[in-house]
């Protein structure tokens, strides 16, 4: 449990200039344990994973992770209750395998350990990573299911607000609504973020045109051509010769 609080408060930092914490929870290790399905440590092996070598160090940490960002983002109280009794019996004298027999012990006495296994897998089934978020949008715009995909790409903004894919999606959509300014920002944040310039540009291109703005997108049709011209600039020059004058 110690390795997975490290885990999870890893990314806390402190912002002077807002003189207040920072926090956005570390789910790097979320794609690892979905990837081990059934066969996931249970709530009880990790509690007593120090005395359990069959766990192993290269499974300890992310699944020591899941547990705590499970207790403290459940809606059962119950489990963070278990949590902060748990770390009141500790004791500093005593070994962590010791320490970890205390705290099992404790939860098995007012706890259900079929229903806190249910609650465990469901949770983890319910935390999606980025990856499975921009494929849901993807397979969401695709099937013509636009709130759908706008839901899923913004979650994988938050979860990784420094990638250029769901900016570049969540422009694709505020296009087909007609919101030529919403997804201008959407395609300039994507190519802050390292998108595909010659891509994002004719994207630019075609939304200022659309928006009649078409000094704007001979620019960017241009800048398109300029950055692969062998892609762009045949597309790009049809669409600049339709453009009024």
């Amino acid at each position: 449990m110690r390795e997975g609080f490290a885990i999870f408060f890893e990314p806390l930092s402190f912002d002077s200039a807002i003189d207040d914490f920072l926090f956005e929870e570390n789910l790097s290790w979320l794609e690892t344990v979905k990837s081990w399905g059934d066969d996931s440590p249970s709530i009880d092996r990790i509690l007593l994973s120090d005395e359990d070598p069959v766990l192993g160090a290269e499974r300890r940490n992310p699944a020591s992770w899941a547990l705590v960002s499970f207790i403290l983002n459940s809606s059962n109280e119950e489990y963070r209750r278990f949590l902060y009794e748990g770390i009141l019996l500790l004791d500093s004298s005593s070994s962590a395998v010791e320490n970890g027999l205390v705290i099992a012990k404790r939860g098995a006495t007012w706890i259900d350990a079929t229903r806190a296994s249910a609650d465990y897998s469901e949770y983890l089934a319910s935390r999606k990573t980025f990856t499975e978020l921009v494929e849901a949008g993807r397979s969401a715009y695709a099937a013509k299911d636009p709130q759908t995909a706008e839901k899923a790409f913004y979650a994988a903004e938050e979860l990784k607000p420094g990638h250029y894919a769901p900016y570049y999606y969540l422009g694709l959509l505020a296009y087909e609504r007609k919101d030529y300014a919403l997804a201008e920002n959407h395609y300039k944040s994507a190519l802050q973020n390292g998108a595909d310039a010659a891509l994002v540009n004719y994207a630019l291109g075609v939304n200022a045109a659309a928006d009649s703005r078409n000094t704007e997108a001979r620019k960017y049709l241009e800048q398109a051509k300029k950055a692969s011209p062998e892609r762009y600039s045949a597309k790009a020059d049809e669409l600049i010769a339709r453009l009024p004058k």
